[in-house]
C-alpha cells in the first residue's frame, strides 16, 4: 500500500470515528487551500522585516499583541473577549503591507523559527545531575537574542538546528570551558505549556563547576534568578524576551485561527 492510500485510509477511519460528515478527499483540498493562503508574499516578508527592524512599529505592535493577549485570556476565563483577526488586519493596513493575516502569521513564525532567539527565555530553574544518584546542583541557561549562557559563561561559536530545535558547541578551539548538546521542547498543556530544555553538558573537573565537574545531564525550565552576568543588560533583556514572546505567540494564533476559519468556509 502507498504512502498516500495509507494516509487515506488512517484518515478517513479517523473522520468516521469522529462522526465527521466528510472525506479524505475534500479534507486534503482544504488543507491545500489553507496552505495556499498562508504561503507568505513579499509584502508579509517585508512586514516581518520591518517590524523586527523598526523599534517605533514593534512598540505600536507590542501594545496591539497585548491587548489581544489579554482578550483571549478573558475568554479562556469564560469573561467574555476573545481575539480578533480584524485589528491585526487593519495593522496591516495602517502600515502599508498590502497581505493578509494568515501570510504575515506565516511568515513571522517562519522568521523565529531557525534561529535559537526563537527560544529566548531566562531559564533559571535548571538543574544538572550526574551518575543518576549524585544530588542535584542548580544552575542557569539563558537565551538571549542570538546568545547562549551557561552559568555564566557566554558560548561561543555554537550550531542551531531549527529542524531538531538543537544547539551543540565544543570546548576544542579553547573559546568555551565547556562543551555539550541540548534539546529545546514546548508541549502542549491546555492553556499553554512552559519551554523546557534537557541534554547534557561536560564542565572542566575542579570543585569551582557544578558537582564538580565532568559530564552532567540537564533539565531546565523558566525561572528567575538572582545573579545575571554581568555582561547582560536586565532591562534590555527582559524588553527582548516580552517582544519574542509576543511574536510566537501571534504567529501560532494567527496561523490556528486562519486553518480554523478556512476549514469551516
Amino acid at each position: 500500500m502507498g504512502k498516500r492510500s495509507e494516509a487515506s485510509r488512517l484518515i478517513s477511519r479517523y473522520l468516521s470515528i469522529q462522526e465527521l460528515n466528510t472525506d479524505f478527499s475534500n479534507v486534503n483540498t482544504a488543507l491545500v487551500s489553507v496552505e495556499n493562503r498562508c504561503r507568505p508574499d513579499a509584502e508579509a516578508l517585508r512586514a516581518v522585516q520591518e517590524l523586527q527592524s523598526s523599534g517605533k512599529l514593534r512598540e505600536k505592535f507590542r501594545y496591539l499583541v497585548l491587548e489581544e493577549l489579554q482578550k483571549a485570556k478573558a475568554s479562556s476565563v469564560g469573561s467574555g473577549g476573545g481575539t480578533s483577526l480584524d485589528r491585526f488586519s487593519s495593522f496591516l493596513d495602517e502600515n502599508g503591507y498590502g497581505t493578509s493575516v494568515a501570510q504575515f502569521a506565516t511568515a513571522l513564525g517562519n522568521s523565529l523559527e531557525p534561529n535559537i532567539s526563537r527560544w529566548a527565555e531566562v531559564y533559571g530553574n535548571t538543574t544538572y545531575r550526574k551518575d543518576g544518584s549524585l544530588p542535584a546542583s542548580e544552575g542557569q541557561i539563558i537565551v538571549y537574542r542570538d546568545s547562549l549562557i551557561i552559568d555564566d559563561e557566554k558560548i561561543i561559536d555554537f550550531d542551531f538546528n531549527g529542524s531538531s530545535a538543537s544547539v551543540v558547541w565544543d570546548s576544542s578551539s579553547g573559546l568555551n570551558e565547556t562543551s555539550g548538546r541540548l534539546f529545546f521542547s514546548h508541549p502542549y498543556v491546555a492553556g499553554g505549556g512552559l519551554p523546557c530544555i534537557c541534554g547534557h553538558i561536560v564542565f572542566p573537573e575542579g570543585p569551582d563547576y557544578p558537582l564538580g565537574g565532568g559530564e552532567v545531564t540537564v533539565s531546565a525550565i523558566p525561572g528567575g534568578v538572582e545573579d545575571y552576568p554581568p555582561f547582560i543588560d536586565v532591562q534590555e533583556l527582559h524588553s527582548s524576551l516580552n517582544v519574542i514572546g509576543m511574536l510566537v505567540k501571534l504567529a501560532r494564533m494567527g496561523v490556528i485561527v486562519n486553518y480554523c476559519v478556512n476549514l469551516n468556509g
